[in-house]
């Protein structure tokens, strides 16, 4: 379990997202969504400790990290999956994954992702933008995470590889994975969501059931809204 109690993060001495509570449950999927300059990026990189959180608390498995490092909130289960896929260019896909385990870790991983079991020995910079969000999720997965953060998912990917990624994202949290996944494709997001919460302005504009917001686009544009009227091209 992942607890945010009234987070507050600022950059150059102004609060980007404020007054967040929120909670990621093991096995599930929730789904954080909003439109850009929201915070959501702000928001996950305070959560694993890139930038530091200017108030309140960050709770993990009940423990407070709102002042721990980022290898302590690793070490208690803290995978973080940025935007960019930062991959090691200059190794091979095996040895992306071997900088984080070995073993049955490593051979899991390449189960997860049968692509990259037949790119073992290939450099990632030659990798295409799917296989290198694949190798950059397996490697999260490799560190034996209790849940994992996916920035943007399919940022500059084909539908078909969204698809795929999509589905494994499921089965993390089928196997027991809790997820937090910020996404621009809100209704694939949702589909495969347990909760969802949407972001504006820094603060949470809903927070509820994945299922709810996907069969209701009302809802859903509302809370990207925030308060602000709608224009013809909103």
């Amino acid at each position: 379990m992942l607890e945010l109690r009234d987070i507050r993060v600022d950059r150059g001495g102004f609060p980007i997202v404020r007054g967040v509570d929120m909670q990621i449950a093991p096995g599930a999927v929730t789904v954080l969504l909003g439109p850009n300059g929201a915070g959501k990026t702000t928001l996950l990189e305070a959560i694993s400790g890139v930038i530091p959180a200017a108030d309140g608390a960050i709770l993990l498995d009940g423990a407070d990290v709102t002042r721990a490092s980022r290898r302590r909130r690793a070490l208690g289960g803290l995978a973080h999956v940025e935007q960019g896929r930062t991959v090691f260019a200059d190794l091979t896909v095996q040895e992306n994954l071997e900088t984080v385990a070995e073993g049955d870790r490593l051979e899991r991983a390449f189960a997860l992702f049968p692509e990259l079991d037949k790119r073992r020995d290939v450099r990632a910079a030659l990798c295409s933008g799917g296989e290198q969000q694949m190798l950059v999720i397996a490697r999260a997965l490799a560190t034996d995470p209790t849940l994992v953060m996916v920035d943007e998912l399919s940022l500059g990917l084909a539908p078909v590889i969204v698809k795929r990624l999509m589905k494994v994202v499921r089965e993390m949290a089928d196997a027991g994975i809790g997820i937090l996944l910020v996404e621009q494709y809100a209704f694939q997001a949702l589909a495969i969501g347990d909760s969802a919460y949407v972001l504006n302005r820094g603060e949470v504009a809903f927070s509820g059931s994945a299922r709810e917001l996907h069969a209701d686009p009302a809802k859903l544009r509302e809370a990207y809204l925030h308060g602000e009227r709608a224009t013809s091209d909103a």
